[in-house]
């Protein structure tokens, strides 16, 4: 079935809205989504409607499962999600052709997924390509997000982001009174390629686990394929609270970069690290020349992976080899990513399906394992 709308009305604000935050449950199933001058699905909250009710009393449209739909043609964002909305699950869904309508000109911010401070969100199995400015983004407090066997392709801005700029009225400073942008996310077994801005990226996170990911081309204009920056929360005329990464876990991923690519491969901003974060056990590789990296708390001078992993303390197993991976970034009978990850309970399986052994490969990718799943891509 198609549903549409025009994305040149700002009355039809979206294609299909769930406008009473005390819904719980349902599933939209096998529709194609066009349209929406600003949204193509719009999961609706009561945060902001009395200030006077406590946070933990606030509520969203929770529950709901978005499967196997196609999202395209949206005047801003694909599917937005605002704060409350608990446990929303998109699970095999094809998303493309973000910021299609007049509104995106006015304030150009079309997002494939857009999580405001809505917990316990799952994107699942999900194509996510052509998106005018970032794949998917859980921020402003998010909690328990997890961003999993994906392929996120042709971003104007990021691939996959846990934090970004929020502002403060969307934040539970019950639970979350340091601003944190997200809290315990998971992005796992993700394909990530050519993106404009960052292919992952950090901003205030705390505990995020970064497991298994193939990121291809990304930051092909601005920031660092991975990328650690702080939040940055507008409270007075003389203060802001800006959050570093705390916690993090990042590790059996791949980051690959064309040649004459200009940004780092990694970059971590000023103030924006930890000593509680971990890299490691990943594969860093430029085309024609290696990538450099960047700590903008110890340096500002472009650093080799061998200086990253003096300087930074980080990195001690991860590669600088070419990873060699074939245009859908499986791993190639040569890689030497192949059974150099280190084995991590939760990950049981590949991008595909494909079953993990106790010596897994680097990356989305398990290398000659064959599921019983269609792959996305």
């Amino acid at each position: 079935a198609v549903i549409r709308a025009v994305t040149n009305v700002e009355d039809v604000s979206s294609c299909i809205w769930y406008n009473e935050p005390e819904t719980v449950g349902g599933t939209l199933e096998r529709l194609e989504i066009i349209g929406g001058y600003y949204y193509g699905l719009k999961f609706e909250t009561n945060w902001d409607w009395d200030n006077s009710v406590p946070f933990a009393k606030r509520r969203g449209v929770s529950n709901v499962i978005v499967r196997n739909c196609i999202i395209h043609d949206t005047g801003r964002d694909a599917i937005k999600l605002t704060p409350a909305c608990k446990g929303i699950q998109i699970l095999q869904c094809e998303i493309y052709n973000t910021g299609k309508g007049p509104g995106a000109l006015l304030d150009f911010n079309a997002e494939g997924i857009d999580n405001v401070n809505a917990p316990d969100m799952l994107v699942k199995g999900c194509y996510i390509h052509d998106i005018a400015t970032t794949g998917v983004y859980a921020k402003g407090g998010a909690r328990n997000c997890r961003v999993e066997g994906n392929v996120i392709a042709n971003c104007g801005e990021g691939g996959i982001y846990l934090g970004f700029y929020t502002d403060a009225e969307w934040f539970d400073t019950q639970s979350n009174p340091d601003y944190q942008e997200s809290l315990d996310g998971l992005v796992l077994n993700n394909l990530i390629m050519n993106t404009g801005h960052a292919g992952i990226g950090l901003w205030g996170a705390k505990n995020a686990q970064i497991y298994h990911n193939t990121v291809i081309n990304g930051a092909k204009a601005e920031m660092a394929s991975l990328f650690l920056n702080t939040g940055d929360v507008w409270l007075s005329d003389t203060r802001s609270a800006r959050p570093r990464n705390q916690g993090a876990k990042i590790l059996n991923n791949i980051f690959i970069q064309a040649s004459g690519q200009n940004q780092p491969i990694c970059r971590i901003r000023e103030h924006a690290g930890s000593k509680s974060n971990t890299l490691d056990y990943n594969a860093y590789f430029r085309s024609g020349t290696p990538p450099v990296f960047l700590n903008d708390s110890i340096t500002w001078e472009d650093l080799s992976l061998s200086q990253w992993k003096t300087q930074n303390a980080t990195d001690a197993h991860s590669l600088g080899a070419d990873p060699k991976v074939d245009a859908n970034g499986r791993l190639l009978g040569d890689s030497p990513c192949i059974n150099s990850a280190t084995a991590i309970a939760l990950v049981t399986h590949d991008r595909e399906g494909g079953l993990r052994d106790n010596r897994p490969d680097i990356g989305a990718d398990e290398f000659g394992v064959v599921s019983g799943l269609s792959p996305v891509f």
